[in-house]
Protein backbone atom coordinates (compact mmCIF):
# COMPACT_ATOMS: atom_id res chain seq x y z
CA UNK A 1 0.00 0.00 0.00
CA UNK A 2 2.91 2.68 0.42
CA UNK A 3 3.92 1.74 -2.94
CA UNK A 4 0.43 3.04 -4.23
CA UNK A 5 -0.04 6.04 -1.98
CA UNK A 6 3.77 6.87 -3.26
CA UNK A 7 2.46 6.95 -7.26
CA UNK A 8 0.00 8.52 -5.70
CA UNK A 9 1.58 11.41 -4.33
CA UNK A 10 4.30 11.78 -7.57
CA UNK A 11 1.16 11.73 -9.85
CA UNK A 12 -0.84 14.44 -8.38
CA UNK A 13 2.64 16.53 -7.58
CA UNK A 14 3.45 16.55 -11.44
CA UNK A 15 -0.29 17.08 -12.32
CA UNK A 16 -1.14 13.80 -13.50
CA UNK A 17 -4.66 12.20 -12.68
CA UNK A 18 -4.11 8.88 -11.88
CA UNK A 19 -7.05 6.26 -13.16
CA UNK A 20 -7.72 3.00 -12.01
CA UNK A 21 -8.27 -0.55 -13.53
CA UNK A 22 -8.79 -3.70 -13.06
CA UNK A 23 -7.93 -6.93 -14.62
CA UNK A 24 -8.36 -11.17 -14.73
CA UNK A 25 -6.12 -13.33 -16.56
CA UNK A 26 -4.81 -16.65 -17.29
CA UNK A 27 -1.25 -18.03 -15.97
CA UNK A 28 1.12 -20.56 -17.15
CA UNK A 29 4.33 -21.17 -14.18
CA UNK A 30 7.43 -23.12 -14.41
CA UNK A 31 10.41 -23.52 -12.20
CA UNK A 32 13.89 -23.18 -14.13
CA UNK A 33 15.78 -25.65 -11.69
CA UNK A 34 19.65 -25.65 -12.45
CA UNK A 35 22.68 -27.63 -10.44
CA UNK A 36 26.17 -26.18 -11.87
CA UNK A 37 27.45 -29.27 -13.49
CA UNK A 38 24.29 -31.06 -13.54
CA UNK A 39 22.62 -31.55 -17.42
CA UNK A 40 19.25 -30.25 -16.77
CA UNK A 41 17.41 -33.65 -17.80
CA UNK A 42 18.21 -34.48 -14.09
CA UNK A 43 16.02 -32.19 -12.62
CA UNK A 44 13.62 -32.90 -15.83
CA UNK A 45 11.30 -34.32 -12.92
CA UNK A 46 11.29 -31.56 -10.52
CA UNK A 47 10.79 -28.69 -13.62
CA UNK A 48 7.89 -31.16 -14.69
CA UNK A 49 6.56 -31.10 -11.28
CA UNK A 50 6.10 -27.39 -11.14
CA UNK A 51 4.72 -26.90 -14.62
CA UNK A 52 0.88 -25.25 -13.17
CA UNK A 53 -1.75 -23.59 -15.04
CA UNK A 54 -4.05 -21.16 -13.31
CA UNK A 55 -5.14 -17.46 -13.23
CA UNK A 56 -4.59 -13.92 -11.43
CA UNK A 57 -7.11 -11.40 -10.81
CA UNK A 58 -6.65 -7.93 -9.36
CA UNK A 59 -6.52 -4.08 -9.97
CA UNK A 60 -4.16 -1.38 -10.78
CA UNK A 61 -3.34 2.31 -10.89
CA UNK A 62 -1.74 3.86 -14.16
CA UNK A 63 -0.22 7.07 -14.41
CA UNK A 64 -0.17 8.93 -17.94
CA UNK A 65 2.92 11.28 -18.24
CA UNK A 66 1.81 12.82 -21.41
CA UNK A 67 -1.55 13.49 -23.53
CA UNK A 68 -1.34 12.70 -27.43
CA UNK A 69 -0.15 9.69 -29.40
CA UNK A 70 2.84 8.83 -27.94
CA UNK A 71 2.01 8.37 -23.95
CA UNK A 72 4.22 7.10 -21.01
CA UNK A 73 2.63 5.80 -18.22
CA UNK A 74 3.82 4.06 -14.74
CA UNK A 75 1.49 1.25 -13.88
CA UNK A 76 1.27 -0.45 -10.31
CA UNK A 77 -0.24 -3.29 -9.63
CA UNK A 78 -2.12 -5.34 -6.95
CA UNK A 79 -3.18 -9.25 -7.42
CA UNK A 80 -4.22 -12.64 -6.53
CA UNK A 81 -2.76 -15.55 -8.66
CA UNK A 82 -3.76 -19.17 -8.03
CA UNK A 83 -1.49 -21.77 -9.96
CA UNK A 84 -2.19 -25.79 -9.90
CA UNK A 85 -0.89 -29.05 -11.30
CA UNK A 86 -3.04 -31.86 -11.02
CA UNK A 87 0.22 -34.81 -10.97
CA UNK A 88 -2.28 -37.35 -12.14
CA UNK A 89 -2.37 -36.01 -15.28
CA UNK A 90 1.27 -34.56 -16.16
CA UNK A 91 3.81 -37.00 -14.65
CA UNK A 92 4.17 -40.07 -16.63
CA UNK A 93 5.22 -42.00 -13.47
CA UNK A 94 2.02 -41.29 -11.85
CA UNK A 95 -0.28 -41.55 -15.13
CA UNK A 96 0.53 -45.22 -14.98
CA UNK A 97 0.38 -45.62 -11.45
CA UNK A 98 -3.10 -44.33 -11.64
CA UNK A 99 -4.31 -46.34 -15.05
CA UNK A 100 -3.11 -49.33 -12.88
CA UNK A 101 -4.32 -48.63 -9.60
CA UNK A 102 -7.88 -48.02 -11.65
CA UNK A 103 -7.77 -51.02 -13.45
CA UNK A 104 -7.10 -53.02 -10.24
CA UNK A 105 -10.17 -51.07 -8.79
CA UNK A 106 -12.58 -52.44 -12.10
CA UNK A 107 -11.26 -55.80 -11.08
CA UNK A 108 -11.94 -55.65 -7.75
CA UNK A 109 -15.43 -54.21 -8.40
CA UNK A 110 -15.98 -57.11 -9.97
CA UNK A 111 -15.10 -59.86 -7.43
CA UNK A 112 -17.06 -57.77 -4.99
CA UNK A 113 -20.57 -57.50 -6.20
CA UNK A 114 -20.94 -53.63 -6.67
CA UNK A 115 -19.81 -52.76 -2.91
CA UNK A 116 -17.22 -51.14 -4.00
CA UNK A 117 -17.13 -47.57 -5.61
CA UNK A 118 -15.99 -44.02 -5.29
CA UNK A 119 -12.04 -44.59 -6.27
CA UNK A 120 -10.96 -41.18 -5.50
CA UNK A 121 -6.91 -40.67 -6.81
CA UNK A 122 -6.12 -36.84 -6.59
CA UNK A 123 -2.03 -35.54 -5.98
CA UNK A 124 -2.67 -31.82 -6.63
CA UNK A 125 0.55 -28.69 -6.38
CA UNK A 126 -1.23 -25.86 -5.84
CA UNK A 127 0.33 -22.35 -5.47
CA UNK A 128 -1.19 -19.12 -3.80
CA UNK A 129 0.48 -16.13 -4.54
CA UNK A 130 0.24 -12.16 -4.15
CA UNK A 131 1.94 -9.81 -6.74
CA UNK A 132 2.36 -6.51 -7.01
CA UNK A 133 3.96 -5.63 -10.52
CA UNK A 134 5.55 -2.10 -11.21
CA UNK A 135 5.83 -1.57 -14.76
CA UNK A 136 6.98 1.27 -16.96
CA UNK A 137 4.61 1.99 -20.25
CA UNK A 138 4.79 3.27 -23.44
CA UNK A 139 1.74 3.48 -25.55
CA UNK A 140 0.71 4.80 -29.17
CA UNK A 141 -2.42 6.23 -29.98
CA UNK A 142 -3.47 4.82 -33.40
CA UNK A 143 -6.74 6.86 -33.09
CA UNK A 144 -9.97 7.82 -31.13
CA UNK A 145 -10.67 4.01 -29.91
CA UNK A 146 -7.44 1.72 -30.77
CA UNK A 147 -3.63 1.97 -28.95
CA UNK A 148 -1.12 -0.72 -28.49
CA UNK A 149 1.63 -0.58 -26.18
CA UNK A 150 4.48 -2.36 -24.35
CA UNK A 151 6.04 -2.63 -21.08
CA UNK A 152 8.60 -3.70 -18.76
CA UNK A 153 9.56 -3.56 -14.76
CA UNK A 154 9.70 -5.93 -12.00
CA UNK A 155 7.46 -7.69 -10.15
CA UNK A 156 7.19 -8.65 -6.33
CA UNK A 157 6.00 -12.01 -5.18
CA UNK A 158 4.65 -12.76 -1.91
CA UNK A 159 3.99 -16.81 -1.89
CA UNK A 160 1.37 -17.31 0.75
CA UNK A 161 1.24 -20.82 0.49
CA UNK A 162 2.32 -23.81 -1.63
CA UNK A 163 0.33 -27.10 -0.43
CA UNK A 164 1.03 -30.50 -2.10
CA UNK A 165 -2.39 -32.61 -1.38
CA UNK A 166 -2.69 -36.16 -2.37
CA UNK A 167 -5.72 -38.94 -1.63
CA UNK A 168 -6.36 -42.44 -2.26
CA UNK A 169 -9.65 -43.47 -1.23
CA UNK A 170 -13.24 -45.45 -2.27
CA UNK A 171 -15.94 -46.76 -0.74
CA UNK A 172 -16.95 -50.36 0.47
CA UNK A 173 -20.74 -50.76 0.94
CA UNK A 174 -20.78 -47.79 1.40
CA UNK A 175 -18.30 -46.43 4.00
CA UNK A 176 -15.02 -44.44 2.86
CA UNK A 177 -11.45 -45.95 3.50
CA UNK A 178 -8.46 -44.53 2.70
CA UNK A 179 -6.64 -41.59 3.52
CA UNK A 180 -5.72 -37.86 2.55
CA UNK A 181 -1.68 -36.18 2.67
CA UNK A 182 -1.29 -32.14 2.43
CA UNK A 183 1.48 -30.20 3.14
CA UNK A 184 2.18 -26.87 2.87
CA UNK A 185 6.34 -25.99 1.22
CA UNK A 186 6.09 -22.37 2.71
CA UNK A 187 4.68 -22.66 6.15
CA UNK A 188 5.28 -26.25 7.00
CA UNK A 189 1.86 -27.35 8.00
CA UNK A 190 1.21 -30.93 7.68
CA UNK A 191 -2.20 -32.82 7.85
CA UNK A 192 -3.50 -36.18 7.71
CA UNK A 193 -6.80 -37.17 7.63
CA UNK A 194 -7.93 -41.25 7.27
CA UNK A 195 -11.13 -43.08 6.76
CA UNK A 196 -11.78 -46.52 8.01
CA UNK A 197 -14.72 -48.13 7.78
CA UNK A 198 -16.54 -44.64 7.05
CA UNK A 199 -14.95 -43.17 10.09
CA UNK A 200 -12.73 -40.27 9.98
CA UNK A 201 -9.43 -39.03 12.24
CA UNK A 202 -6.91 -36.65 11.46
CA UNK A 203 -4.04 -35.04 12.41
CA UNK A 204 -2.59 -32.03 12.11
CA UNK A 205 0.82 -30.67 12.31
CA UNK A 206 1.40 -26.22 12.98
CA UNK A 207 5.07 -25.55 13.36
CA UNK A 208 6.44 -21.94 14.98
CA UNK A 209 9.85 -22.25 14.07
CA UNK A 210 10.41 -19.09 15.83
CA UNK A 211 9.64 -20.49 19.31
CA UNK A 212 11.39 -24.03 18.19
CA UNK A 213 7.62 -25.54 19.00
CA UNK A 214 4.90 -27.06 16.70
CA UNK A 215 1.16 -27.29 17.50
CA UNK A 216 -0.26 -30.94 17.17
CA UNK A 217 -4.41 -31.16 16.69
CA UNK A 218 -5.84 -35.19 16.55
CA UNK A 219 -9.07 -35.40 16.24
CA UNK A 220 -10.39 -38.85 16.82
CA UNK A 221 -14.44 -40.05 16.93
CA UNK A 222 -14.56 -36.49 17.01
CA UNK A 223 -12.68 -36.08 20.02
CA UNK A 224 -10.45 -33.83 19.78
CA UNK A 225 -6.90 -33.46 21.23
CA UNK A 226 -3.91 -30.41 21.21
CA UNK A 227 -0.49 -31.09 22.45
CA UNK A 228 2.65 -29.29 21.75
CA UNK A 229 5.87 -30.45 21.28
CA UNK A 230 9.89 -29.01 20.88
CA UNK A 231 10.71 -28.71 17.19
CA UNK A 232 14.37 -28.20 15.59
CA UNK A 233 14.08 -24.39 14.33
CA UNK A 234 16.75 -24.74 11.77
CA UNK A 235 13.49 -26.84 10.48
CA UNK A 236 12.45 -23.98 8.19
CA UNK A 237 15.53 -24.21 5.97
CA UNK A 238 13.92 -27.42 4.40
CA UNK A 239 11.05 -25.18 3.27
CA UNK A 240 11.00 -22.38 0.12
CA UNK A 241 11.70 -18.93 -0.14
CA UNK A 242 8.58 -17.30 0.82
CA UNK A 243 9.60 -13.70 -1.10
CA UNK A 244 10.22 -13.89 -4.85
CA UNK A 245 10.90 -11.08 -7.53
CA UNK A 246 11.16 -10.95 -11.12
CA UNK A 247 11.55 -9.07 -14.18
CA UNK A 248 8.77 -8.87 -17.09
CA UNK A 249 8.01 -8.26 -20.58
CA UNK A 250 4.64 -7.43 -21.81
CA UNK A 251 3.25 -5.89 -25.02
CA UNK A 252 -0.56 -5.74 -25.66
CA UNK A 253 -3.53 -3.47 -27.38
CA UNK A 254 -6.35 -1.72 -26.26
CA UNK A 255 -10.06 -1.21 -27.77
CA UNK A 256 -11.45 2.15 -25.91
CA UNK A 257 -11.46 1.25 -22.10
CA UNK A 258 -11.11 -3.06 -22.91
CA UNK A 259 -7.54 -4.11 -23.22
CA UNK A 260 -5.51 -7.67 -24.09
CA UNK A 261 -2.06 -8.25 -23.20
CA UNK A 262 1.19 -10.85 -22.90
CA UNK A 263 4.00 -11.02 -20.71
CA UNK A 264 6.64 -12.92 -19.83
CA UNK A 265 8.21 -12.59 -16.23
CA UNK A 266 11.76 -14.25 -15.34
CA UNK A 267 12.13 -14.68 -11.69
CA UNK A 268 14.94 -13.01 -10.00
CA UNK A 269 15.46 -15.03 -6.85
CA UNK A 270 16.65 -18.55 -6.42
CA UNK A 271 13.33 -20.18 -4.20
CA UNK A 272 15.39 -23.23 -3.35
CA UNK A 273 15.73 -24.45 0.26
CA UNK A 274 18.39 -23.52 2.74
CA UNK A 275 19.13 -26.98 3.08
CA UNK A 276 19.27 -28.03 -0.59
CA UNK A 277 21.72 -24.65 -1.62
CA UNK A 278 23.82 -25.82 1.64
CA UNK A 279 23.93 -29.36 0.02
CA UNK A 280 24.79 -28.71 -3.36
CA UNK A 281 27.63 -26.21 -2.04
CA UNK A 282 29.28 -29.11 0.08
CA UNK A 283 29.73 -30.39 -3.52
CA UNK A 284 31.59 -27.57 -4.81
CA UNK A 285 28.17 -26.79 -7.00
CA UNK A 286 25.24 -24.54 -6.53
CA UNK A 287 21.75 -25.07 -7.43
CA UNK A 288 18.83 -22.68 -8.39
CA UNK A 289 15.44 -22.21 -8.96
CA UNK A 290 13.72 -19.51 -10.30
CA UNK A 291 9.73 -19.08 -10.61
CA UNK A 292 9.25 -18.07 -14.31
CA UNK A 293 5.19 -16.98 -15.25
CA UNK A 294 3.25 -16.80 -19.03
CA UNK A 295 0.57 -14.50 -18.21
CA UNK A 296 -2.31 -13.42 -20.74
CA UNK A 297 -4.65 -10.46 -19.29
CA UNK A 298 -8.07 -9.07 -19.75
CA UNK A 299 -8.17 -5.23 -18.87
CA UNK A 300 -10.85 -2.73 -17.97
CA UNK A 301 -9.91 1.14 -17.17
CA UNK A 302 -11.91 3.38 -15.81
Amino acid sequence: MTVFAAALAMGMSAGVTPNFGLEFGYDHGSIRAVEEDVPAELLQEEIDMYKMDGFHVGGNVQLDFMDGPHIPSLIIGLNYQFLNNNLYNTNDDMKKAKEEAVAAFEKLQEEADGKLSDLVLKADLTMHTIQMPIRAQYAYQINSDWRVFAYTGPQLRFHIAMTQSREESMKYDGKKTGAKEMADYISGREKMVEWADGKQASEEYIPNFSKGTAKVITIIDGEKETNEMDIDKDGKDNLMQWFDMSWGFGVGCAWKNLSLNISYDLGMLNLATTNAQKRAKELDKKLYMNSDALAVTVGYRF
